[in-house]
């Protein structure tokens, strides 16, 4: 019933476009320029934002990309209510804006520029970076939808209207080739023209060490299935990834508020007059305040408290109720347990906000005040989305080390844990130098205790499943305003263990995103899927909470 009333749209839609539009034909449209037409930096300019929106979210959007309900589900930000019910970011009636930004804006606009600029010298790293975020795009589709139109889609002037879904190993494959096309294509000496470049300023050394840190990426998120050991030996060995602060994968926003609005999007929803619109997950808060001696030295580069008072009655509605585990976590901070759906009282102005990084929002001096009234520590929203870290790296390779699933041993898992903590917390006081305030900033011996503490813990781990346990509690906080990495991590290793169980009902743990309403309702073929099923590279091993 379903194809059949799909097909009888599609027909309707084709019979009233093919009277209607008819004598539209004779006139040129400025606005649907053939890929010949069409300058092909102003077509990459839109690729690259539209990527980082995809991924991001856009404010205008109310944040919808990959990344604020992947933080939720990580407990970076607080989940409210079920994974996908009717309050969540990732329901299906929510999920049509990063569709349409993949294939409409980033994929289709990949497309124009290669077909302008390949086998053209002159452009390209137009061309790299084209097929560089191309091939990210496909890999992303994948990790969170399973299977994707590929072959067939962006083909509707063939009369393709609902291309077929492909395997999602096979658009991991062609992910993988377009990524590995781009490090030829930036390898193939200067070009005569420079696009803008909102990642790496057109440096083709750095755009190669970023495509190559992402083949490493997907490489690592394959272990359930494959044993990519050689081809991780490869990457690492060459030194041609992000290993290093200098070579960091971000994307940086303005301070500009309007026209349109620049600023990180998770500033724009929680620095208003009225206060936050998010909760900080309180799991996450409580671990880097409490696990340790000391305050984890990020906490208040990343948390910013808005009152000196302790939450209690309305203010507080987990107050007395044996189901919040955490409920308040001391010091001021307010939160929320995961999945917590209780009443909201107005506690915008009183609610802990993200910090100064990466959303470019306050620095916490125990200044007490709304954040959109601190005119001190504030950094306006100039923010960054965090893409890859070299932090984030040194993690990754003590995971490599530290799981059955690589030929690998336990050689040097402990020293790159140990460089993972202290690049993240180096790279986080970096960003902040500007607004912290003396006072409050850690110093080397709080550092040291702390690293010195991590250190303990993995040492007193007896397994090297034990111990890459406690890597993965560090590298969920080094993943910090990049819920995307953080839950591809949790899908393929179940890692960290000790996150905070839901405490309402909050359905099954998602595998995979439900596809989007609009593309369900648009290709007859695309059915309504459960999150229960998994991606490719998911062997079905791994339980999620």
């Amino acid at each position: 019933m379903k194809t059949q009333i799909k097909i009888i749209l599609l027909l309707l839609t084709a019979t009233f476009l093919s009277h209607s539009c008819m004598d539209l034909d004779l006139l040129d449209d400025p606005n649907a320029l053939t890929a010949d037409q069409a300058d092909v930096t102003m077509i990459l300019n839109g690729a690259q934002i539209g990527y980082i929106n995809m991924v991001a979210g856009q404010i205008n959007q109310n944040n919808t990309g990959l990344n604020d309900a992947s933080m939720e589900m990580m407990r970076m930000m607080n989940q409210f209510g079920g994974y996908t019910g009717p309050f969540s970011n990732a329901r299906a009636a929510r999920l049509g804006f990063i569709w349409e930004t993949a294939y409409s804006e980033v994929l289709l606009a990949c497309d124009n520029v290669i077909a302008q600029t390949e086998g053209d010298p002159a452009t390209n790293v137009h061309l790299g970076i084209a097929k560089a975020i191309k091939g990210f795009t496909l890999a992303m589709l994948v990790d969170y939808f399973r299977d994707v139109p590929y072959t067939e889609a962006l083909r509707g002037e063939e009369g393709i209207y609902s291309p077929i879904l492909d395997d999602g190993a096979d658009v991991y494959a062609a992910a993988l080739a377009s990524i590995d096309g781009a490090i030829v294509a930036f390898n193939a000496g200067e070009p005569a023209s420079i696009p803008n470049d909102y990642y790496f300023d057109a440096n083709r050394t750095q755009w190669v060490k970023a495509c190559n840190t992402f083949k490493l990426k997907m490489y690592v998120q394959q272990q359930l299935i494959h044993d990519y050991s050689a081809e991780i030996a490869a990457i690492v060995n060459s030194g041609d990834f992000i290993d290093d602060a200098a070579d960091n994968w971000v994307f940086q926003y303005s301070t500009v508020a309007a026209g349109p609005d620049s600023r990180h999007p998770q500033y724009g929803n929680n620095y208003t007059v009225a206060g936050g619109n998010d909760y900080m997950a309180n799991d996450l808060m409580e671990f880097m305040k409490d696990s340790k001696t000391v305050w984890d030295p990020r906490m208040r580069y990343y948390f910013y408290r808005q009152i000196l008072e302790t939450p209690t009655g309305d203010q507080l509605p987990c107050e007395g109720s044996a189901q919040h585990p955490i409920c308040y976590i001391g010091d001021y901070y307010w939160g929320r347990d995961h999945a917590d759906d209780d009443g909201v009282p107005p506690d915008g102005l009183s609610r802990t906000l993200i910090g100064v990084y990466p959303a470019g929002g306050a620095f916490d001096a125990d200044n007490f005040v709304p954040g959109s009234q601190n005119t001190t520590t504030n950094k306006l929203g100039a923010g960054i989305f965090p893409l890859w870290l070299s932090s984030w790296s040194a993690f990754v390779g003590a995971e490599v080390q530290l799981s059955d699933n690589f030929a690998t041993g336990d050689t040097d898992a402990r020293d790159l844990f140990e460089e993972g903590i202290r690049e993240s917390i180096a790279y986080v006081m970096n960003f902040g130098a500007a607004q912290a305030v003396a006072a409050f900033v850690p110093d080397q011996a709080h550092i040291d205790t702390y690293v010195a503490e991590a250190l303990a813990n993995y040492d007193a781990a007896g397994t090297n499943a034990e111990k890459l346990d406690i890597v993965m509690q560090e590298f969920r906080i080094a993943l910090y305003g990049n819920g995307v990495e953080a839950f591809n991590t949790y899908r393929r290793s179940g890692l960290p263990s000790n996150l905070q169980a839901p405490i309402q009902v909050a359905g099954d743990f998602p595998h995979s995103w439900n596809y989007p309403n609009t593309a369900v309702e648009r290709n007859i073929n695309i059915d309504p899927v459960v999150v229960t099923e998994r991606v490719f590279w998911d062997d079905g091993s791994i339980t999620l909470n």
